[in-house]
């Protein structure tokens, strides 16, 4: 076994170490002082409580056995539970129709005494967010300028109607090429960078044709055939079932099969070597695309409203190498035994991926994220030309074991498990799959459907958020629908909400800013154990605040995230602090910055610093990024 990419995501959580020193307030005023504010006139005590509800909000996409979206679907149509109990529909919002509100009216909420006051936000619809993200490790020039050819005129349709759109490639690293906008000339200028930029797909599927080629114009071995010495695998670049190595980029094997003369049952495993390099190279490569997009949902978390990744790729498969493994099993199944090879299941359950995709999927729902992926592998033509010759019997009954036809020389079950890992995801998430064709105009309008017509219904869940994820289930009270929606949904505490704001500008550097907040680097001084004190200078325009009155001051308070990143460019865990703003009131004028001090402990590697704050007295937030702390 190799080693695991889940250690790729690990650095996600914190490789290092962050330590708030602590946050002194302070304040930079005009010189001429400004006219004192009146007094507000005197009022009787009133005693209320404010309780807060807490509302969990839930996309969902309602279609028909065609896949089309049903609209017109009011409150009374939807029924949803969390964990097998019905709640309580509070807010709803039908994207695309005419329906708004409750119909027929949600149960008022349950009397809490006299005096209370029920304070419930609004459900808040934003403009469609569309990231669409080129998997430039995978993907294969011919197949990106025919994605790319059939977006350029699909994304008016999303930025006439309101909605923003990101590109983003994954090289294997995350790239924002364009941040999002509503200016479809902006993204078509990001659309022309990305048909300029390298893709490692073409060697990829080159070698990988290369090698299914040679191997179907080899003649099979039978079962009578006697195992000779084995060829001499290279450690860490071939089949080696007791390493623990992860792969490597050396071995003594030909870059081809069938170009060195062995006895058949040498070339078999020479075969055998070759795929299972193969594989460990698939392995690390889908590795790492997931560490990209894991970094791309992650940075969306912090923005407000569903969010849509379109994400461009070819081959996400949960096993890599087991299309490989399966032709060449089937190739060679008459001697099975004498070779000692695995059956099909066993050898892609030995490196596989599952895990990595289940924490994708579950990462998205966190974030309020739908992941449409388009599998731009041109499998039909694949399929169309493949003439290798004239499929083995073993070949054929293997290929039909899901009830699939094959084409001469082609295993349409490698189609499947090719595109294992997109369709997960997309069912997973609520969100649309495409693949096996170029008819990428079709799937593009289809989509534009679905994105223009869903439903976000919130439900009241008893006590203050527990800041968890919980299962969900979404109904309608129709016959002969599907609904698509995330399986899960958060209950996020106000704190993680802060910190997911600072992720996201930290990430992407995305996220509100209607306090025109502004984050500087102070001064720094070293500390021990390659560790640095840095200064960090929040400034706020008080006009932006709200203060109250508190003798000869204005005071305000504010809550604040504060999340570095390492080396990396990876978020180290948050920083959550309460800061006290005091003016004074003679001194305080339109032009009046109040101003926060924060002294971090941080590691010396690290290199950006992002600050989200909400203004307790307004219930407004903001997030900035400063760049360049050493």
């Amino acid at each position: 076994m190799g080693k695991r990419v889940d250690t790729l995501f690990q650095t996600a959580a914190a490789a290092f170490f962050m330590f708030l020193i602590g946050g002194v307030p302070a304040m930079a005023q005009q010189e001429a002082p400004s006219e004192a504010q009146a007094t507000p006139e005197s009022q009787g005590p009133t005693f209320t409580d404010t309780v807060e509800v807490n509302v969990v909000s839930v996309y969902a996409t309602v279609v028909d056995k065609k896949g089309n979206p049903v609209t017109g679907l009011t409150a009374d149509d939807f029924v949803i539970e969390e964990a097998g109990n019905p709640m309580e529909i509070t807010n709803f919002y039908a994207v695309g129709t005419v329906q708004t509100g409750l119909s027929g009216g949600a149960s008022s909420a349950p009397a809490m005494g006299e005096g209370t006051e029920v304070v419930e936000t609004p459900t808040e619809i934003f403009g469609s967010q569309v990231a669409v993200v080129f998997d430039n490790t995978g993907l294969e020039k011919r197949q990106r300028k025919g994605v790319l050819k059939a977006l350029a005129p699909w994304i008016s349709s999303v930025t006439n109607t309101g909605g923003e759109v990101m590109v983003a490639a994954i090289e294997p690293e995350l790239r924002i090429l364009m941040p999002f906008t509503s200016d479809p000339s902006m993204v078509l200028s990001a659309f022309d960078e990305v048909a300029q930029r390298e893709s490692q797909g073409d060697m990829t599927k080159s070698r990988k044709r290369t090698m299914l080629r040679d191997l179907q114009s080899t003649p099979s071995i039978t079962h009578e055939a006697r195992i000779e010495q084995p060829p001499e695998i290279t450690p860490g670049g071939g089949y080696n079932p007791g390493s623990s190595s992860s792969g490597g980029s050396t071995s003594t094997v030909p870059s081809t099969f069938g170009s060195a003369p062995h006895s058949d049952t040498q070339q078999a495993l020479q075969y055998l070597n070759q795929i299972e390099m193969h594989r460990r190279q698939e392995y690390n490569r889908l590795g790492q695309t997931l560490v990209g997009i894991d970094r791309l949902i992650r940075g969306l978390s912090g923005l407000p409203g569903r969010k849509d990744v379109l994400w461009v790729t070819e081959d996400l498969m949960i096993q890599p190498g087991v299309d490989l493994y399966n032709v060449y099993f089937s190739h060679f199944a008459g001697a099975a035994q004498e070779l000692n090879l695995d059956q099909p299941e066993i050898w892609g359950s030995q490196l596989q991926l599952i895990r990595e995709f289940q924490y994708i999927a579950g990462v998205s729902q966190i974030a309020g994220t739908v992941l449409h992926v388009v599998d731009a592998s041109d499998r039909d033509r694949e399929a169309a030309s493949a003439d290798f010759k004239t499929p083995e019997l073993s070949s054929f009954d293997s290929a039909n074991q899901g009830g699939a036809g094959v084409t001469g020389g082609y295993d349409m079950s490698a189609v499947r498990s090719q595109a294992e890992g997109s369709s997960y995801l997309s069912a997973a998430t609520g969100g649309l799959y495409f693949g096996s064709s170029r008819n990428y105009d079709r799937f593009l309008d289809r989509l534009s459907g679905l994105m223009g017509a869903y439903y976000s219904i919130g439900y009241r869940r008893p006590g203050p958020p527990d800041g968890r994820l919980h299962d969900v289930t979404v109904k309608v009270n129709r016959d002969k629908v599907d609904v698509w929606t995330h399986e899960r949904v958060p209950n996020p505490t106000k704190d993680q909400v802060l910190a997911d704001m600072a992720v996201s500008r930290l990430l992407i550097d995305e996220g509100p800013n209607p306090l025109a907040l502004n984050a500087v680097l102070g001064p720094s001084e070293p500390a021990e154990n390659d560790q640095h004190i840095q200064e960090v200078r929040i400034q706020i325009p008080a006009k932006n605040l709200v203060l109250s009155e508190d003798g000869p001051n204005q005071v305000g308070n504010v809550s604040v995230a504060v999340v570095a990143a390492d080396a990396a460019g990876n978020p180290m865990p948050p920083r959550l602090l309460q800061l006290t703003i005091t003016l004074p009131t003679d001194r305080v004028n339109p032009e009046t910055v109040a101003m926060a001090r924060l002294r971090l402990m941080m590691e010396n590697d690290s290199q950006d610093i992002a600050v989200a704050v909400r203004d307790q007295g307004s219930g407004m937030e903001a997030s900035a990024m400063v760049h360049g702390a050493s």
